[in-house]
């Protein structure tokens, strides 16, 4: 069986990159303000945090225009997320802390938690060699629970998961949402897991400030061309024949070919109206997407409105409404990119 993935990271509108925005963080019931609350731009290494008296002031280099949401995060605070079409300049924003659930007794978890911690590794960092250069250091934070009635691997984290990425170089903070993973009657194989659905909000930081390894440089790179970011970039821009991109679609005939070759224009039209990138695609089916010939992905629309949206750093919105296959579905945190990234 095919896997499904759908990975949501939340980038759900629009913001114009053109000024630096500040704002102040509170607890709600004290009303004092907390200090060291990271603030950032879901998905980037845009960020900053609060000061002593709980300000911040987050400076927007780029002049683009982003779906990325504005995320306040702090432990044991239930997190802010900003749609930042409403966002105003000079807000007090009040943080509630989370409320302590009572341990719940779970009859049905027959796992241990070294196989449910394997699952979830393969399944959140990837099966690539990258995810050996990743280390997750706070794993005890990571709550699991698997219902073998449902057959299903459920997740949650008390705090930020904290990734250290060596592969590219890159500290993240994923604040985990929600993670399940369904299995289809073989539960003891791991290759029998039959879709997997996890979302939460992204911050990366360099691991080296100062100066970049030019290791880093080229894993990002490898990891970067023919991924999904790079492919809707280069979609935006009609450009995807010259990024060598090609595409095919289910034959009709009575062929030895199960699927043949077309142009791009046949399956997709592209329009820009001010700033906004609007993708209409053309045809109704699974459309297969090659890079350089031997990287396989799909994508398969699931609206009867087959139109989306693509943004200036190329995040398509909604981003649920598309199903993605092979590389596009099966990218992972050891290969995840900041969308603000760019090569050289």
């Amino acid at each position: 069986m095919r896997i499904k993935v759908t990975v949501i990271f939340l980038f759900l509108c629009e913001l114009l990159f053109s000024q630096n925005y500040s704002g102040q963080v509170l607890d709600t019931f004290t009303k004092q303000p907390i200090e060291s609350v990271s603030v950032y731009f879901d998905g980037t290494t845009i960020g900053t945090t609060t000061n002593s008296n709980g300000f911040f002031t987050i400076n927007l280099k780029d002049n683009k225009s982003t779906n990325s949401l504005l995320v306040i995060s702090f432990i044991g605070y239930e997190s802010i997320i900003i749609n930042t079409d409403a966002f105003k300049d000079n807000t007090i924003y009040n943080l509630v802390e989370k409320q302590t659930a009572l341990g719940e007794v779970v009859l049905f978890d027959n796992w241990s938690r070294k196989k449910k911690l394997r699952v979830f590794k393969d399944q959140f960092l990837g099966f690539n060699k990258a995810t050996l250069q990743c280390k997750i250091e706070n794993e005890k934070a990571i709550k699991l629970v698997y219902n073998k009635h449902k057959k299903q691997l459920y997740a949650t984290a008390t705090e930020p998961i904290i990734v250290v990425n060596k592969a590219l170089g890159y500290k993240i903070y994923y604040d985990l949402i929600d993670f399940e993973v369904t299995f289809s009657n073989c539960i003891n194989c791991l290759k029998k897991v039959e879709s997997v659905f996890y979302s939460g909000t992204t911050r990366f930081e360099e691991l080296n400030l100062k100066r970049t390894k030019s290791k880093y440089i080229k894993a990002r790179q490898k990891s970067y061309f023919g991924s999904l970011l790079h492919f809707m970039r280069v979609l935006a821009k009609n450009k995807t024949k010259e990024a060598h991109f090609k595409f095919f679609i289910k034959s009709t005939s009575n062929t030895s070919k199960l699927f043949y070759n077309t142009d791009v224009k046949h399956l997709v039209k592209v329009s820009k109206k001010e700033s906004v990138i609007k993708v209409n695609l053309l045809y109704k089916s699974k459309i297969i997407v090659r890079f350089k010939d031997f990287e396989q992905s799909f994508l398969l629309i699931q609206d009867d409105d087959k139109t989306f949206t693509i943004d200036d750093y190329g995040i398509h919105s909604p981003v649920d409404k598309i199903i993605f296959g092979g590389r596009f579905g099966n990218s992972r945190l050891s290969t995840m990119l900041p969308n603000n990234y760019y090569p050289n």
